[in-house]
């Protein structure tokens, strides 16, 4: 659910959040291997144990927190808006950080910028989760992607994308292939989301206030799932699942909220097929029928 976390992983920005993130981590007794030959670095998160989050100095708004993430998106109650598309924009980087964190594969980088009404908001990564962390209807996804966004208070977006197996990801070919150690990093020589994640974000969405799905579990997080679908390769999941499968914190409750399901276009794509997930007024038409 996310680090700046993500996603989906605590979400901190700046070198100086991230001085600040890893001290507070020895504080805890939590252990980070900064020696990439050491094989013995432990998870940062423990996340068999994610309702004892809130019991770590530090963390209590992981149990006290009344808009945690993630949730499940009841698209039978979701209040539907026409809005535009999602402004967008991917960008290409050169000489990118790529790091294994313990609990995740996370990129680094000013890869994309997104404007909303409240203003301008850019990338400072992203990393996955398997299975998904936010579920559609009580549906679990195989992997979801946390791009998180911050603007000029660091105040924070997360762009969620929700994956389906299909065909390869070239997007992610780099990202996902020879990651480093546990609590080591390395450099990609480019990463380029365009093609492969441009028309996802082109949708419907759905969005909700939220926290950080990771410890410190900091609330005020604005949150964005596309309605569309990316797709991965068996292969590429079965590779990521090896390292990091389970590090999903299971979904928090609404606590009436409400989620608002943008609609850009009627049926996202056209109704049916990999990556269409039935809009709003069809889910409550098949309740109905079947209540």
């Amino acid at each position: 659910m996310l680090r700046v976390s993500s996603a989906l992983v605590v979400l901190m920005t700046g070198s100086s959040g991230r001085r600040q993130q890893l001290a507070q981590e020895n504080v805890k007794g939590t252990r980070r291997a900064r020696d990439c030959g050491n094989a013995h670095a432990q998870k940062i998160f423990d996340y068999s144990a994610t309702d004892d989050w809130g019991n770590t100095a530090g963390w209590e708004t992981c149990g006290t927190g009344q808009i945690q993430s993630p949730i499940d998106i009841d698209i039978g109650n979701a209040v539907n808006v026409h809005s535009d598309p999602l402004s967008l924009k991917f960008t290409s980087q050169s000489q990118v950080k790529r790091e294994n964190n313990g609990h995740s594969i996370e990129v680094h980088g000013d890869f994309a910028n997104l404007t909303l009404s409240v203003g301008s908001f850019a990338a400072s990564q992203f990393h996955f989760h398997s299975p998904s962390e936010n579920t559609v209807g009580g549906e679990s996804f195989p992997l979801e992607m946390h791009i998180v966004m911050a603007d000029a208070k660091q105040s924070l977006v997360v762009v969620s994308v929700l994956f389906e197996e299909g065909a390869e990801n070239t997007c992610l070919a780099q990202t996902l292939d020879n990651e480093p150690e546990t609590g080591c990093d390395d450099e990609l020589a480019a990463v380029d989301l365009t093609d492969c994640f441009t028309s996802v974000m082109e949708g419907d969405y759905w969005s909700f206030d939220g926290s950080l799905t990771t410890p410190p579990c900091s609330e005020g997080v604005k949150w964005n799932v596309m309605h569309k679908t990316a797709t991965i390769s068996s292969a590429q999941l079965a590779a990521f699942q090896a390292k990091y499968t389970g590090n999903n914190r299971p979904t928090r409750p609404l606590n009436g909220r409400k989620i608002t399901h943008n609609v850009v276009n009627a049926s996202d794509g056209g109704g049916g097929g990999p990556g269409w997930i039935p809009p709003t007024w069809l889910a409550t038409l098949w309740l109905w029928f079947h209540a």
